[in-house]
C-alpha cells in the first residue's frame, strides 16, 4: 500500500515538475538582400585590331559574349558580364558601365 501511495504522489508531482514547458522563440528566416546584377564590360586588350567580319562578330556575340566596337578604324574588344552593381574589376581590368 505505500508503493502505491508513493508512486501516486510521486507521479502526480512528476508533472509539475518535468512537464514544464520552457518558453521557445519561434525561429524566424534570415531575410537575405542580394545585391541587383547589371551587364559590364570587361576589356580585351590582348585582342586589340584582330580582324572581324559583321557576321563573325556577331557570332561571338551569341557564343562567346564577346562585343566588338570599331573606332576610328580599329576593332576594340569587349567581354560583356553580368556581375553586381557595386563591383568594380574583373580580375586586374576595371570594369566599364556603358560601351
Amino acid at each position: 500500500m505505500i508503493d502505491f501511495i508513493t508512486g501516486w504522489i510521486l507521479g502526480k508531482n512528476s508533472n509539475k515538475i518535468f512537464n514544464k514547458p520552457e518558453p521557445v522563440e519561434e525561429i524566424k528566416p534570415i531575410e537575405v538582400k542580394q545585391e541587383p546584377k547589371v551587364y559590364k564590360y570587361a576589356p580585351i586588350p590582348d585582342l586589340y585590331d584582330y580582324e572581324t567580319t559583321l557576321e563573325e562578330s556577331y557570332q561571338d556575340y551569341k557564343e562567346l559574349h564577346l562585343v566588338v566596337i570599331n573606332r576610328n578604324g580599329h576593332n576594340e574588344y569587349y567581354l560583356e558580364v553580368y556581375v553586381p552593381v557595386s563591383q568594380t574589376k574583373w580580375g586586374q581590368d576595371d570594369l566599364i558601365d556603358f560601351i
